[in-house]
């Protein structure tokens, strides 16, 4: 598909390493017009280039899909379309540097924009997380403090580039001189650091979103966000793995240490990923459960008095009302069955019985399965029959749980029984 000129393989390699996982601070990996006009031949759109085009279009498609779809999560949809809109600035950026012989003439205006906004994935994808795992969140002004170093970099391109005329401009990109080889190091630094100061404190979110979970739920499979978990170590990990490549090809020229197109890949494979989950599973941008615990945050004072009364209430109703045998209870659930408030109830299971309501509730539930495998009463029930009478909705669940209380499945805590 010609274009224009054909490029060298060196000046094409240091074109494809500008912004195409995390495009650079700088024009460092951009090629210097003269270097890219080598012959009179038309450049040819190679396969990096298709891939950019394809990504770049499923981040706008995925982005216009998450700020259209109606949800309660909307402020963390239009949160996340801003994380996918960034990021193909990121890319569009590249692709000027990439074909800068052709654009730099026509579009001088357009360049240093984008690279400005990889100052805005870590907030956004932060923001993001948060919204998920606190059951949605409010944008208020304070929270655009995290833009500040977006708009100090503007500001500071303001004052080397952005404010220059168009012949200045050109000349800046023909010569490579926009920036100096010390600003290019730094922002570089900066923008990698930015981003994975932000990654780190999101999946600190999860992983608290993880154990807050199990003082709130019984049934965990639809509340763990394991996706979430997952979408943030796969990025933090190329994330890393990109700079390192960066580093290595600053210090090695022309080479980098794994090819460019390997990053376009993985980018693909990031966007296809959030697509699917987009398309298969709609409640992933949808509704986010809101009764996530936040009684650790607050330590309810109770008289010794007033901790027995309570223990007691509970014990009573776990042995007369048997509430764990319903699979879906929460602790507000409990909570009304004892008549103990949540925040009483949550504090005493901590301190008082040194457990979580997940586990408090699983134990009852493998008590009563234990019943319920050696009853001689009726015929032999299957572990299926079993685990669903006991509370359980989950075989796997249910036979990680007994095996952990037991040390045993329940097979073999059967037959061991039944030897006995």
């Amino acid at each position: 598909m010609p274009i224009g000129r054909k490029t060298t393989k060196q000046a094409l390699d240091r074109t494809l390493a500008q912004g195409y996982f995390e495009c650079s601070a700088s024009d460092e990996r951009s090629p210097r017009i003269d270097e890219l006009v080598t012959s009179e031949n038309e450049m040819t759109l190679t396969f990096s280039d298709v891939v950019t085009f394809i990504v770049v279009f499923l981040l706008w498609l995925l982005a216009a899909f998450l700020v259209s779809h109606d949800s309660r999560n909307r402020a963390g949809n239009r949160l996340l379309a801003l994380f996918l809109l960034s990021k193909s600035l990121c890319f569009i950026h590249g692709l000027l540097f990439r074909f800068a012989d052709q654009l730099v003439p026509v579009w001088p205006h357009a360049y240093f924009w984008g690279i400005s906004f990889e100052f805005v994935l870590g907030p956004s994808l932060y923001l993001y997380a948060r919204s998920l795992v606190g059951g949605g969140i409010r944008l208020r002004e304070r929270q655009l403090l995290h833009l500040i170093p977006f708009f100090v970099h503007v500001s500071y391109m303001a004052l080397r580039f952005h404010r220059l005329g168009s012949a200045a401009k050109i000349d800046l990109i023909r010569t490579g001189a926009a920036l100096g080889a010390g600003e290019r190091i730094v922002i570089d630094t900066v923008i990698f650091l930015h981003l994975l100061v932000y990654l780190l404190a999101a999946v600190r979110l999860y992983f608290r979103h993880r154990a807050r979970i199990k003082n709130v739920y019984s049934r965990l499979e639809n509340k763990k966000l394991a996706w979430l978990g997952s979408l943030l170590f796969f990025f933090l990990c190329v994330w890393i793995l990109s700079y390192v490549n960066l580093t290595w090809h600053s210090l090695h020229p022309p080479n980098p240490l794994i090819p460019w197109f390997v990053f376009d890949l993985l980018l693909l494979s990031f966007a296809t990923m959030i697509v699917l989950f987009g398309l298969r599973q709609p409640e992933i941008f949808g509704e986010i459960g809101t009764d996530v615990d936040s009684t650790r945050e607050s330590r309810p004072r109770l008289a010794p008095s007033d901790r027995e009364r309570f223990l007691r209430r509970i014990t009573v109703s776990m042995e007369k009302d048997k509430p764990y045998l319903n699979p879906n209870i929460t602790l507000g659930d409990l909570s009304r069955y004892c008549g103990v408030p949540p925040r009483d109830l949550s504090y005493l299971l901590r301190e008082s019985l040194n457990t979580c309501f997940y586990d408090f509730i699983n134990r009852h539930r493998i008590e009563e399965a234990k019943r319920l495998l050696l009853d001689g009463r009726s015929r032999p029930s299957s572990v299926i029959e079993i685990l669903q009478q006991a509370g359980f909705n989950s075989k796997s669940v249910f036979n990680t749980a007994f095996k952990r209380h037991t040390g045993l499945t329940p097979t073999e805590y059967r037959k061991a029984r039944a030897a006995d």
